[in-house]
């Protein structure tokens, strides 16, 4: 076999020389023609496990929705934040509710309010102490909290827990808010 186009020269074709490079040339096509053919077999082989990828990662993502198991429970803080125009009482509430039923000091109410972003001396209270103190006693009188003594003094639990809040506004026309969230009637004060 005599591949095409090659110019022999002087030599010819019988030369040793030019036999062995003819014969080589023959062998490298044959090669190349083999690598060929298992590139493609490897190609086609690439696609399939590519698609076998995309078909489980497909699955996959569909069963870890369905089995994966969700964040234990999410806390009221996470899914409602304090709207940054909450006033202290509203925000005392806040704390006691999401604590219920457990009993905090007005200690506690103090380093949770600051914890949440609150530093009342940034607001102006001269004794922070003194205003939670005010609050806590004014809530038990308004009967929205109850107190107990302890060893450290009195500690306070709200007698409501957090909840959602009321979304009946969405709804009803005249919707009764709860206390220190929503809209206030006009002959609230």
């Amino acid at each position: 076999m005599k591949p095409s186009g090659i110019s022999r020269g002087i030599l010819g074709d019988e030369h040793p020389l030019i036999k062995a490079a003819l014969e080589e040339l023959v062998s490298l096509r044959r090669e190349q023609a083999g690598i060929n053919k298992e590139h493609a077999e490897i190609a086609l082989k690439k696609a399939q496990i590519d698609q076998k990828i995309e078909t489980v990662g497909h699955a996959l993502q569909i069963l870890q929705k369905v089995y994966e198991q969700p964040k234990a429970e999410h806390t009221f803080e996470e899914l409602f934040p304090d709207p940054p125009d909450l006033g202290v009482t509203d925000q005392v509430r806040r704390v006691l509710r999401i604590h219920h039923p457990a009993y905090l000091t007005p200690t506690a109410v103090r380093d949770e309010l600051e914890m949440r972003g609150t530093s009342l001396k940034q607001k102006g209270y001269d004794n922070p102490m003194a205003l939670i103190h005010q609050i806590l006693r004014r809530l038990e009188a308004q009967d929205e909290v109850m107190s107990t003594s302890t060893d450290s003094g009195k500690a306070y639990k709200s007698k409501l827990k957090a909840r959602l809040p009321n979304t009946t506004y969405l709804t009803d026309p005249d919707p009764v808010p709860e206390a220190g969230y929503g809209p206030k009637k006009r002959d609230e004060k």
